[in-house]
């Protein structure tokens, strides 16, 4: 059930997302500098918005959460 609901999270959250959730992101996100630490990076949709950080470095306890991280990350 795990590797499903990992699988398809962003999938699910995408009503969300679009609606609400993304210009948040956008808002908080674009604005961070310099090195940036994340916990708890989930499956990586946040990555898409550090416009001017210089490192991000992204934490994740969920085995399969953080696999699909490295997947969305470019």
């Amino acid at each position: 059930m795990d590797k499903l609901f990992n699988k398809y999270y962003d999938r699910l959250m995408q009503p969300l997302e679009t609606k609400i959730f993304g210009r948040i992101r956008k808002q908080l996100l674009s604005k961070a500098k310099g090195k940036v630490l994340e916990i708890g990076s989930g499956t990586g949709i946040n990555f898409l918005y550090y416009e001017f950080a210089d490192q991000v470095i992204a934490i994740e306890p969920d085995p399969m959460m953080l696999e699909q991280s490295l997947i969305s990350f470019p």
